[in-house]
């Protein structure tokens, strides 16, 4: 699915009109982005989904979505959608570094110092295996119709993703997605 727009106005409408329970997202270093995901997570929690037991993540990573029971021990409430982090984009995984990288602080100021570091203490993880066909759901029906959220689009990329490239989890072309080479360009 390409989406265009403000991530903290696109996910939380994906997720309110999608059969999701969580929103999986690579954790980040830098504020900016941090405070993006901050928002983001806000966001999420407006929106409320029915009750589910838990959110199976990938690579047996569990994050738990589930109902709160009300008190009198009646039915369980809906949960909002919960943004699951984890860590990924670089060589070395976070928890395996000598030094507590989320402390501001900790991490040498100097990059050679800090390869340095990580070099001797460090192993580097295995890939994870990629998922089976049989592991992936099928993506929300009329993703065609989902609107993007930005001033003038409404809807002509997830139609061009839903119409000529395999639809969920294809790739539009470039003139699908209205953009044209320049002269003498080829690809």
């Amino acid at each position: 699915m390409v989406r265009y727009g403000y991530p903290e106005v696109v996910i939380p409408q994906i997720a309110s009109t999608a059969d999701i329970s969580a929103v999986y997202t690579h954790e980040e270093a830098c504020s900016e982005e941090r405070d993006l995901d901050a928002s983001v997570k806000y966001a999420l929690q407006r929106v409320v989904k029915a009750p589910a037991a838990s959110v199976a993540g990938a690579a047996g990573i569990e994050a738990a979505a589930s109902p709160k029971a009300e008190p009198s021990g009646g039915p369980a409430r809906p949960s909002p959608v919960a943004l699951v982090q984890l860590w990924g984009n670089t060589l070395y995984h976070i928890d395996d570094l000598p030094m507590d990288a989320r402390i501001p602080g900790e991490v040498p100021p100097v990059y050679t110092s800090f390869r340095k570091l990580a070099e001797k203490n460090c192993k580097v993880r295995a890939p994870l295996a990629a998922p089976s066909a049989g592991d992936l759901r099928p993506g929300p029906d009329g993703i065609e119709r989902l609107a993007t959220g930005a001033v003038g689009h409404t809807g002509e990329i997830e139609r061009a993703v839903a119409a000529g490239s395999g639809g969920w989890g294809g790739l539009p072309s470039l003139e699908q997605l209205g953009v044209g080479l320049l002269p003498g360009m080829q690809l």
